[in-house]
């Protein structure tokens, strides 16, 4: 179910904060500086970027922008398994916050 209706006001913006486990900084950056490559190149990715919080080593963040939510629903689809094995990793659960453009 899309949060939107039109064709224009389908796209949406994605925050997703991870929080890596202590020790495992690397582990978590390489996994996920893996996916970023791919990610750009699915369908209906408009933008995909990933940080690091400059003050907190291990939180990173990615700023993504999707053609729609089903987009974004095939991306977690696809990337299941990598964010699976990437869980062990995490000191708490990916949150990941849709978002519509407003102004």
């Amino acid at each position: 179910m899309s949060l939107f209706s039109g064709a224009e006001s389908k796209k949406i913006g994605v925050v997703a904060q991870i929080r890596a486990k202590s020790g495992h900084e690397d582990e978590v950056r390489k996994a996920f500086e893996a996916v970023v490559g791919p990610s750009r190149k699915e369908a209906g990715c408009l933008a995909y970027q990933l940080f690091e919080d400059v003050h907190y080593t291990g939180s990173f963040f990615t700023v993504e922008e999707w053609e729609s939510e089903e987009a974004l629903d095939t991306h977690l689809r696809v990337n299941k398994a990598a964010l699976d094995k990437a869980k062990a990793l995490l000191r708490e659960d990916l949150r990941i916050s849709v978002l519509k453009l407003l102004v």
